[in-house]
């Protein structure tokens, strides 16, 4: 595959970036083969070192979107480079989304059973002693608020360990990439 072809196709596969950032990693890949060109390397050599189009843009738009992550530290950009990892491949979706599933479930119910016992402490007041029922309900709604900020602040440490292992992962495919070039 020449330069051309080849930066024709990942420019196809990098369209969703934002346009400077396309320019940016169109430039950079054109510098490769430039520098390439200028040690006597053919445009199918360095077409070949850099590996499938498609695999690079990937894992390009993957660290774009992990560090939008880490930076913006928004929900929108963290699902953002979740879903771009699960299309990684099928090692993805087992091993990202099954601890996803089961650390997102855990999280939303701590957050609704301290929503409940928020809610659930001003019904306490029936049948007892005013200052009983008062006294309860303080617990209740103090217990309440403990187990929601758990889980809030719970969502947050998640947030963090799987940008850590979706950094890893991208490492991970980058090595496999590299390793089954120097194969070939």
């Amino acid at each position: 595959m020449c330069k051309d072809q080849y930066l024709k196709h990942l420019q196809r596969e990098i369209k969703d970036l934002p346009e400077f950032e396309q320019k940016e990693i169109l430039a950079d890949i054109s510098e490769i083969f430039d520098m390439g060109g200028a040690e006597g390397k053919s445009d199918e050599q360095i077409a070949g070192n850099l590996g499938n189009p498609k695999t690079l843009a990937r894992t390009l738009k993957a660290d774009i979107f992990i560090n939008n992550a880490q930076e913006q530290k928004t929900w929108r950009s963290f699902f953002k480079a979740f879903g771009l990892l699960l299309g990684m491949g099928m090692f993805n979706f087992m091993f990202m989304l099954t601890p996803f599933l089961f650390a997102s479930v855990t999280v939303l119910s701590l957050m609704a059973i301290g929503l409940m016992l928020m809610t659930g402490s001003f019904f306490l007041l029936v049948k007892v002693p005013i200052v009983t029922a008062v006294f309860n309900g303080c617990i209740v709604l103090g217990a309440g608020m403990a187990v929601f900020m758990a889980g809030f602040d719970l969502s947050k440490l998640i947030f963090r360990i799987f940008l850590r292992y979706f950094k890893w992962n991208v490492s991970v495919v980058r090595r496999e990439t590299i390793e089954s070039e120097n194969v070939v």
